[in-house]
């Protein structure tokens, strides 16, 4: 059954895919237990502080608490998020001088086709999955709607060891899919390991000729590369006393895509997009995002810093 609706809107800006999770993060700066997390999650908190009308599609269990469900209805309408039988995706994310560890502790039932395919409500769509939950032939279906469409890599890319940890793995199948998105966004390991590049600047380029409009990948406290048909934009990270990049990717993606779908310059899209993700990795978890206001802010402060570079 589908959970309560948040606020009651008759049009979406964007509608975010993907499971919604229960994370246990642990950093060296502190450790959150049984946290909120998932790409809708951090996409539909930072969007709503930003203005937009954000809808969430996923499955979770009975695990998922009242007070979770109460705490994004605030944000984000969730009346396509449905209850399952099997308990909510889980992941332990553990962070290390060296980088990050993660393992998936539970699985909840993937994203049913028919809710994907009937996005009548939605001027954008964002695919964020986490662990396969959207399947291919899904994900093709989706391809084909005429709507700002952004897919996110990570999901499409992640296998399982059978104690859960994550390994990431070339999807062969996802590559004739790419070029139907107007974004598509990942890592910089995931966006070489899938175009099959032995460097960023290639992987973004192999990207942008699939058919895409703008390829991104982050890099962390490094920032981000975009490609578009222009050229490449080096976008810097924010410098800031980060806590946990839990979700800064997902942030930045979120932003930029729902920026550059109403038309902003693309080098004003990307610095708002740096300066959101500045504020999610100040908190523990989803428990700091900025306002409007004070992202705008810290973005205005970006715009010199980026450098252009031509193919």
């Amino acid at each position: 059954m589908p959970l309560r609706e948040g606020f009651s809107i008759a049009r979406f800006d964007v509608e975010v895919v993907g499971h919604l999770t229960l994370d246990y993060i642990k950093t060296p700066r502190g450790t959150v237990n049984e946290v909120l997390g998932g790409t809708p999650t951090y996409v539909g908190f930072s969007l709503s502080r930003l203005g937009f009308k954000v809808g969430v599609i996923s499955t979770i269990g009975h695990d998922f608490s009242e007070p979770h469900v109460l705490c994004l209805a605030k944000d984000m309408e969730l009346s396509k998020v449905k209850r399952s039988f099997k308990p909510t995706t889980r992941f332990q994310i553990s962070y290390f001088d060296h980088g990050r560890e993660l393992r998936l502790l539970a699985l909840c039932e993937p994203i049913d086709e028919s809710t994907l395919t009937s996005l009548n409500e939605a001027e954008a769509i964002f695919i964020g999955t986490v662990a396969g939950e959207v399947d291919l032939k899904t994900l093709e279906k989706v391809s084909c709607l005429d709507l700002y469409k952004t897919l996110s890599l990570q999901g499409f890319l992640r296998s399982f060891r059978p104690n859960g940890y994550v390994e990431l793995r070339t999807e062969d199948r996802l590559l004739p899919l790419l070029g139907r998105f107007n974004l598509i966004c990942g890592s910089s390991e995931e966006m070489m390991i899938e175009l099959g590049a032995s460097n960023l600047k290639q992987a973004l380029s192999r990207a942008l000729k699939l058919g895409g409009g703008v390829a991104v990948a982050t890099m962390g406290h490094e920032g981000s590369m975009v490609a578009y048909q222009g050229g490449f934009l080096r976008v810097p990270a924010f410098k800031t006393a980060a806590l946990d990049p839990t979700g800064a990717g997902d942030v930045y993606a979120g932003v930029l895509a729902n920026y550059l779908s109403r038309g902003e310059d693309i080098k004003w899209a990307a610095c708002v997009a740096a300066s959101a993700a500045s504020f999610v990795v100040e908190g523990l978890g989803p428990s700091r995002f900025g306002s409007k206001r004070e992202v705008e802010v810290r973005a205005s402060a970006m715009l010199e810093k980026v450098v252009f570079q031509p193919f």
